[in-house]
């Protein structure tokens, strides 16, 4: 007796991805979210760029690279009548001193300091030491200016947050004697945020005086930069080295 089996084969059923409307719409939002944000970002850097100058025209620090010390010059119009005014930022676990001597002033380099100043010194000026003040972590208004010292002389003055200190110059010297006609070198920091070089020393402001003749004056945009030490004043920050 023979029997048979009969099979029947099901057809292979076909398997397709299921979106729900749900899964669909949130994924509607995002692309269009991520849209709304690229167009936002291109419309915005522009304007970001733009703020950051009307920043620094008006002397504000705008600071990227917290790591560095930066400045910024305070332009004329806030900084007040007669004063250079300077915003510094110094970074996190840093100690800087600000420096200011008063002629002597060499045409590149910094001047030789025959001390440094001590870390519990805030302010001030010394025998073996120029004006100085300290700079401890965080930003900083830096400003100096000539002042009358009696009736015949004048000194310049440095003032850093409200504290300030002369630097008690010679009288036969500028800014007590000066000439009648004069060319003025110079360079440092000017209207926009300027890092420190890689030693951590900043010009904030090297001002170079030269005593001319009538006739030299309407002919010193003709003059170089004397390669020698003149008078004026030059102010500088550099990191502590204690």
């Amino acid at each position: 007796m023979s029997s048979s089996t009969n099979i029947i084969e099901r057809p292979a059923r076909s398997y397709h991805p299921r979106v729900s409307l749900l899964s669909l719409l949130l994924l509607f939002a995002i692309v269009a979210l991520s849209i709304t944000v690229g167009l936002q970002w291109r419309e915005l850097k522009p304007l970001r760029v733009e703020n950051k100058r009307l920043n620094e025209e008006r002397g504000t620090l705008m600071v990227e690279d917290r790591s560095r010390v930066h400045a910024i010059k305070i332009p004329d119009r806030f900084a007040g009548e007669g004063r250079d005014s300077f915003r510094i930022f110094v970074p996190k676990g840093s100690i800087y001193w600000a420096f200011v001597v008063v002629n002597d002033i060499p045409k590149d380099g910094y001047p030789e300091l025959k001390n440094f100043p001590e870390k519990y010194s805030i302010l001030g000026s010394g025998t073996d030491l120029p004006l100085h003040a300290r700079l401890d972590p965080g930003e900083h208004v830096l400003s100096f200016r000539t002042v009358p010292r009696g009736s015949k002389h004048a000194d310049i003055q440095l003032t850093v947050d409200h504290l300030d200190a002369t630097a008690n110059t010679k009288t036969d010297r500028w800014p007590s004697v000066t000439s009648e006609t004069y060319s003025v070198f110079g360079n440092g920091v000017r209207g926009a945020a300027t890092p420190a070089d890689d030693s951590g020393r900043l010009v904030l402001q090297r001002h170079r005086i030269e005593a001319t003749s009538q006739d030299g004056m309407f002919h010193s945009f003709v003059l170089p930069d004397p390669d020698y030490p003149l008078d004026g004043v030059m102010v500088w920050i550099e990191p502590d080295r204690k």
